[in-house]
């Protein structure tokens, strides 16, 4: 029987169904999504699921939930169904599965450095820094050239380090500039 004209509803029926005839079941072992239904028939021959179980491993589990008396496979090289299945070998979707599974490792870690990447542009990792801090309180009690030196050494320090306190620091050294024009005016008018 040709498993290939008939629809995936159908062919899901077929894995699940027992009195499917075992060479059918064999040729549904192709469609990965399948594999559950096909691991849960009694009907499945014990080939077939071998197969499975070493071509998937993490199948184990639920094979074992669905059967308490399913077997380990006794040569993980040996796949009777693996051979007589057509399209790429067995070593070949293993490598496939590596493969994504590399790729979906590299996706997460480049999020996660784009992520700590964003946290420290938005100035939201690292302690604050105290010289921000200095540049802002001492900006207030009027000691502008004080608040101009610290707050210039603040955002150094914080871009190098990743710090928070770019605020305080840009603050202080607003505040400060005109501390220092404000003095500054004040001194040339009277002269």
């Amino acid at each position: 029987m040709d498993v290939d004209p008939v629809t995936q509803d159908e062919r899901r029926a077929l894995a699940a169904d027992p009195a499917t005839p075992p060479e059918v079941l064999g040729g549904l072992a192709s469609d990965l999504a399948l594999l559950p239904a096909l691991l849960a028939n009694p009907a499945t021959p014990e080939a077939t699921r071998q197969a499975i179980l070493v071509d998937f491993p993490h199948l184990r589990e639920r094979a074992a939930s669905d059967e308490p008396a399913m077997r380990e496979p006794s040569r993980p090289g040996s796949s009777p169904v693996g051979s007589s299945r057509p399209g790429p070998s067995p070593d070949a979707a293993f490598e496939r599965i590596r493969q994504r599974q590399k790729n979906a490792d590299q996706a997460y870690e480049s999020r996660a450095r784009v992520e700590r990447y964003r946290d420290v542009a938005q100035g939201r990792s690292g302690p604050t820094n105290g010289l921000a801090v200095a540049s802002f309180v001492v900006s207030l009690f009027g000691m502008s050239l004080l608040a101009v030196v610290f707050g210039h050494v603040a955002l150094g320090q914080i871009a190098r380090r990743g710090e928070r306190g770019d605020g305080f620091a840009v603050a202080g050294l607003v505040i400060g500039y005109i501390g220092l024009v404000v003095g500054a005016w004040a001194v040339l008018t009277r002269l």
